[in-house]
């Protein structure tokens, strides 16, 4: 298990493909039920307190307890026990073993650092915009722009969570361009 005290994708009284809608892209969870879901979390999740369980028997019997809670049919829950998963569910417990835990905690410090110096690149005090030249007014209102519209595509990466269906190398934007390559395409293109 992992020794963060954060997890991934923990299931709470909400349907987990809604809380953690990454989680509805991934081809492996589509078929899933979210009973199953919560299952191969509690069985499979790095983050799950079930994971490190070596007593398959005692593991089985708790996961499907807070899986399905007394729900699933006495024939279902046997096929469980002997650990006779349906192909569904063991396709998915093989994709939730695999969840980096370290990548999405980093890439989420990273997303959040990102965020917060951009914002502190915006924000100067009163006395230092009175000081500036037109020119760099205007360099800075131009750049002040182009971060804030970045920012909804940056809360949103935050907000989702780092979701395994997003590579968390890849760009915060659709186009590719990260928001240093804008900032520095928008130098080039800026009137000074």
């Amino acid at each position: 298990m992992n020794n963060s005290n954060e997890s991934v994708f923990e299931p709470s009284s909400k349907m987990m493909k809604i809380e953690y809608p990454e989680l509805a892209e991934m081809s492996e969870f589509e078929s899933l039920n979210d009973n199953e879901l919560k299952f191969v979390w509690y069985y499979a999740n790095p983050t799950s307190p079930y994971v490190d369980d070596n007593n398959e028997p005692r593991k089985i019997g708790k996961c499907l307890s807070k899986a399905f809670g007394g729900l699933l049919s006495t024939e279902a829950e046997n096929r469980y026990r002997s650990q006779n998963f349906p192909d569904k569910v063991r396709i998915a417990i093989d994709r939730m073993k695999n969840i980096n835990v370290d990548a999405r905690q980093m890439a989420k410090r990273s997303a959040k650092k990102v965020f917060d110096n951009l914002n502190r690149m915006i924000d100067i005090p009163e006395e230092d915009w009175a000081e500036m030249t037109y020119e760099n007014k205007k360099s800075y209102v131009a750049l002040s722009l182009k971060i804030t519209e970045s920012l909804p595509d940056l809360v949103s990466t935050l907000e989702q969570g780092f979701g395994v269906a997003n590579d968390v190398s890849s760009s915060l934007f659709s186009d590719g361009a990260t928001i240093m390559d804008r900032l520095h395409m928008e130098e080039d293109n800026m009137e000074l």
